[in-house]
């Protein structure tokens, strides 16, 4: 395991991915692989989600997902078309104040610093664009940790941390009683979120954040603003106010229990 200060995080090269379609760096099977982390700006676009059953937000896109323009209202050519499932990335988006044009429709976006990651989650009905919730930032700055496979997930929690996990496996069976802590994983366009925890993880710190994870096990939260991103996992157990679960994947046979009240669910499948 090592650590990286503020001092020292523009030199740091972690690894982050999202689902690229045809962009990126050439990875040694062949695909593409995601933009990093700390390296490329990086702006992940979903249109039009599913609305889960409980969440506290409401539908008021048209429905309309695939191949709808993405573009920046910058002088370059910032720009893409959604996949069937209303995702699309930018990258390398310039730091300031933009319009994000979304098909007919726009909405504003504040891009902080370089290198950092973006998930913008937009409604769409003809020409009126919206954000469903304000854009997700993770910000760039802070303690950063950076694990390999087998290292100790457990030993790396603090507060107000972010931690990134290489492709692996990592045990659960642990705590996160940590405050403002973002653990997220290595992940493949084709093969998905490559970092496996290997337990359940209870979390009782708040507010508490995870993105791209395989956790083979049960997630449990009582805690307040928790949210799970881009993930999979075995079955969840997840109370408290102000939860936000984005775009996972929970396994159909489990057991999952999510907040109906106060909760932003979209996206999400097995729930």
């Amino acid at each position: 395991m090592s650590m990286t200060r503020p001092s020292q995080l523009v030199a740091a090269f972690i690894v982050f991915a999202l689902f690229v379609a045809g962009c990126g760096r050439e990875d040694d099977r062949g695909g593409a692989e995601a933009p990093r982390f700390g390296e490329v700006t990086t702006v992940v676009v979903i249109v039009n989600p599913v609305i889960n059953d409980g969440s506290s937000v409401t539908d008021e896109g048209d429905g309309v997902r695939a191949d709808i323009p993405i573009a920046l209202n910058s002088p370059e050519d910032y720009s893409t078309r959604t996949d069937a499932t209303g995702l699309a990335v930018l990258e390398g988006v310039p730091v300031g104040e933009w319009m994000l044009m979304v098909g007919d429709g726009e909405v504003p976006l504040e891009i902080h610093a370089e290198g950092e990651l973006y998930d913008v989650v937009v409604t769409l009905n003809g020409d009126d664009a919206s954000h469903l919730i304000p854009p997700v930032r993770y910000p760039i700055g802070g303690d950063v940790v950076f694990l390999s496979d087998g290292d100790s997930l457990e030993d790396a929690l603090a507060d107000d941390r972010i931690i990134f996990l290489e492709a692996g496996v990592y045990d659960g069976g642990f705590e996160v009683r940590e405050d403002n802590l973002l653990i997220f994983g290595d992940w493949h366009p084709d093969d998905g979120p490559l970092a496996v925890i290997d337990g359940d993880i209870t979390v009782r710190g708040e507010p508490n954040r995870f993105r791209s994870i395989d956790l083979r096990g049960t997630i449990t939260s009582r805690a307040n603003n928790f949210s799970m991103s881009f993930s999979r996992v075995d079955g969840a157990d997840i109370t408290g106010q102000g939860v936000s679960l984005i775009r996972n994947d929970f396994h159909d046979d489990a057991d999952t229990t999510v907040p109906s009240d106060d909760a932003v669910l979209a996206d999400n499948s097995g729930i």
